[in-house]
């Protein structure tokens, strides 16, 4: 009886064959992505591996670490369509510079925004930061405002770190919730009035567009990864370089409340910001079933129809899991 072993890449379309998968989580789980490209190695010059950076390639020391990594895949796939879907316009350049295929299309425009809205609660909270209590999540920053909600669990090696901070954080009479679940995340983003995002580096941070989603305006340090790209700037405080303090984060807080946006108005400003990038990508969808000319209708649909997040590091049903994610058999 042969065993299924499921790879964090799901199937985004079978003809032609396209697979999204985050380019770290691929290079983790290589000799298993290594044994299906052995497995399916008559179909490879007609699939198209999609890859989300899930963190920045701005550096040139992480470009450095994905060259390593390409050449590596090319070792034993050299016949793989791969195309980086680039955050920012710096790592799409960076990419195209040592001769990949790339799509400027951040990871934030494959939210579903029908799983995010404004509701009518109270706002009990000046600030909701939701991020993995981690130091590249720079919670310090954050703990000078009065009214705030931290959101996110942290792993066991960075315990005694993370005990400091929520020791800070009672101290101040912070609240923290350590895991909700993702489809109930926008009824706490919308207890607040602001959301958060704090990190020098990181990918694109989804939460950044999922506080928009939920009507909240932005603020936001200077980043490398992308962010940026998908907040409606006219609703964000984009801090600069001298004001990233805990005394500046707390002040850019307060300005945001002050100006007392319409929630409505920035779930609108974040949707249409979202559907003017996604075209990027439909038109790719289009090229791909164009120069392969295979696939039907409903195969092009399927494509255009992207599974929130495209099904990755989120939850997904049993069915989904089944029928749309990559995996090997093993005998």
């Amino acid at each position: 009886m042969s065993k299924s072993i499921y790879l964090p890449a799901t199937i985004l379309c079978r003809r032609p064959f396209i697979v999204g998968c985050f380019f770290e989580d691929f290079i983790k789980r290589i000799e298993d992505f290594k044994i299906w490209i052995q497995q399916n190695s008559s179909l490879l010059e007609k699939t198209y591996f999609f890859f989300k950076l899930g963190w920045q390639y701005e550096t040139a020391g992480q470009m450095e670490f994905a060259k390593q990594h390409l050449l590596q895949i090319q070792s034993f796939a050299p016949k793989l369509n791969i195309i980086f879907f680039c955050n920012s316009l710096i790592e799409q350049e960076n990419f195209k510079a040592i001769g990949q295929q790339t799509l400027f299309c951040n990871q934030n425009v494959f939210l579903r925004e029908n799983r995010y809205a404004v509701t009518n609660q109270k706002k009990i909270y000046n600030a909701v930061y939701v991020a993995r209590i981690t130091p590249f999540k720079r919670h310090t920053l954050a703990l000078d405002i009065p009214k705030l909600l931290l959101i996110g669990d942290y792993s066991e090696k960075e315990k005694s770190y993370a005990e400091d901070i929520l020791n800070q954080a009672r101290q101040k009479h912070i609240d923290w919730i350590r895991k909700v679940c993702g489809i109930l995340m926008y009824r706490y983003i919308n207890r607040a009035q602001v959301g958060l995002c704090l990190s020098e580096q990181e990918g694109a941070m989804y939460v950044s567009a999922e506080y928009a989603l939920c009507g909240l305006p932005v603020l936001t340090t200077p980043n490398k990864g992308g962010r940026i790209i998908t907040l409606p700037i006219e609703y964000c405080c984009l801090l600069s370089e001298y004001q990233v303090t805990p005394h500046g984060v707390n002040e850019g807080v307060q300005s945001l409340i002050a100006k007392q946006h319409s929630h409505h108005e920035i779930r609108q400003a974040a949707i249409k910001l979202l559907n003017n990038y996604r075209e990027a990508y439909y038109n790719l969808i289009h090229k791909i079933f164009t120069e392969t000319k295979e696939g039907s209708n409903k195969d092009l649909k399927t494509a255009l129809n992207f599974p929130h997040k495209w099904g990755l590091r989120c939850r997904v049903t049993p069915f989904f899991k089944y029928f749309r994610t990559l995996k090997i058999k093993l005998n």
